[in-house]
């Protein structure tokens, strides 16, 4: 890779860091609950697909008690059983399930209660995926024995690094013989959909740490291996753009690949058959988010909402049985809806016109024909017969190209957003994207640099740099 070229050819003023994952992005507080779903949300429609997200809420200091684990499950089953009977997902086949916050946490007694709920009030499609996420020092033996014969068939490790002078700097709950331990216990036990997360840009990470982190990975020959920049301020959400990271993320490419992974989006590589079903069934699928827990959010019917965030009002809600949302987004259009699939489905860095069809009945390239030959013009995408797909360029500046699919709506939206990565969109489209019809920015050879990008992105198509 040329990478002063990258450097060099700006299709947009400003390069996007900022990760487009939420959407719609605007959140407001909602002051009268009373009926709010009823009054929004079709809760009579009957036989779709859903995937069920569950926040278990963490505690700040030390573990609770065996009893307080208890109560806070109970609200968790008490809520689902209220979602369960409600046709919109009683009849609705669960497609994922993403066991997350401190679920890890929980002991075994409680998480089988918790994961027996879900089982059976919810209809599980015959090939779901229900995953588990957490860090090494959660998973006991006996945890590991009850997970290995459990629902639960994906286990996601958030592991920063195996290299035992980074982790202890960083002061971690657990150590690298921990994470060792732990996915041998698995393995041992042929439970094979083993997920890690991975960390770079550590502090003092050098690139041949990096590399060692990688060929372990590629050696322990897991399902799925995501990749995440290190961020030691909390709410930093900008990724990283330096010339380390950007050798890390090559090396990633390169050792993985060569270890039979596919990078199937930016940063997530698997093994073949092992892609998440929640993230595509939440994106490419277009299917409904159901959020439960605290501070959960759901996607239903082109509306976004939120759950109370305070533990205590969270469970006197769901013992009273009543539903307390607490954020909500306007409604997006079914332009707009269709808008959000496509940048969505750019994380995979593609989007396929039959799957566009199925989900909104209508051509693509008739939809989004301005769209398409700005970005052909700035040498972001390539048309092909049933798809359109990120050049090497545009997966460079992909964060972009995902904006270029964001209504002016959306744009003056995100000013009211309330927290998150997308309270950070507050500046006018024009500074991320500038004119429409301008192909490259500050650069006064910007048209031999053109050729020489056409150049380098079609050779680069033939290499590992482009993912896919």
């Amino acid at each position: 890779m040329n990478t002063n070229l990258s450097h060099d050819v700006k299709p947009y003023p400003h390069k996007c860091k900022l990760p487009v994952s939420e959407y719609p992005f605007a959140m407001r507080p909602q002051e009268s609950n009373e009926n709010w779903l009823e009054n929004h949300i079709d809760l009579q429609k009957r036989g779709g697909n859903f995937v069920l997200q569950i926040n278990v809420p963490s505690w700040p200091t030390q573990q609770p008690s065996l009893a307080a684990q208890t109560r806070i499950v109970q609200a968790l089953i008490q809520d689902l059983f209220r979602w369960a009977a409600l046709p919109r997902w009683g009849t609705s086949l669960l497609r994922a399930v993403e066991l997350g916050g401190a679920a890890s946490a929980l002991h075994i007694e409680t998480l089988q209660r918790l994961v027996d709920a879900i089982v059976e009030n919810f209809q599980l499609a015959a090939s779901y995926e229900m995953n588990l996420t957490g860090t090494p020092q959660n998973f006991s033996n006996e945890k590991i024995d009850y997970i290995v014969q459990s629902p639960i068939n994906r286990v996601t490790l958030q592991v920063h690094s195996f290299q035992a002078e980074l982790v202890a700097d960083l002061n971690l709950a657990y150590s690298v013989e921990d994470t060792r331990h732990v996915l041998h216990a698995f393995q041992v036990r042929k439970f094979n959909n083993l997920a890690l997360d991975l960390s770079y840009q550590l502090p003092g990470q050098s690139l041949a740490q990096w590399q060692r982190d990688l060929q372990i990975v590629a050696s322990l020959k897991l399902a799925h291996c995501s990749l995440r920049a290190y961020s030691q301020t909390a709410g930093q959400n900008q990724l990283p753009d330096s010339l380390l990271a950007q050798s890390m993320y090559r090396s990633a490419q390169e050792i993985l690949l060569a270890a039979a992974y596919s990078a199937y989006t930016a940063d997530q590589f698997c093994q073949p058959g092992f892609a998440s079903q929640f993230q595509h069934f939440a994106t490419q699928a277009h299917t409904d988010t159901l959020g439960v827990g605290p501070a959960s959010y759901s996607y239903v019917d082109g509306y976004r909402f939120g759950k109370e965030s305070d533990l205590e009002k969270y469970i006197q809600h769901c013992q009273n049985g009543t539903c307390l949302i607490r954020t909500v987004s306007g409604q997006l259009s079914a332009r707009a809806q269709a808008e959000r699939y496509n940048v969505l489905a750019l994380q995979y860095c593609e989007v396929e016109f039959a799957a566009f069809q199925q989900v909104f009945g209508k051509d693509f390239l008739d939809e989004f024909a301005n769209e398409v030959a700005r970005l052909e013009r700035k040498r972001l995408i390539e048309v092909q017969q049933d798809r359109i797909r990120l050049t090497k360029l545009g997966f460079n500046w992909r964060h972009n190209v995902m904006l270029e699919f964001l209504p002016e709506q959306v744009w003056q939206d995100a000013q009211a957003a309330l927290s998150g990565p997308q309270s950070d969109f507050t500046s006018a489209r024009q500074y991320w994207l500038g004119e429409k019809e301008q192909i490259f920015f500050d650069n006064p050879h910007h048209s031999e640099i053109e050729e020489m990008a056409n150049a380098l992105a079609a050779k680069e198509l033939q290499s590992l740099a482009v993912p896919g």
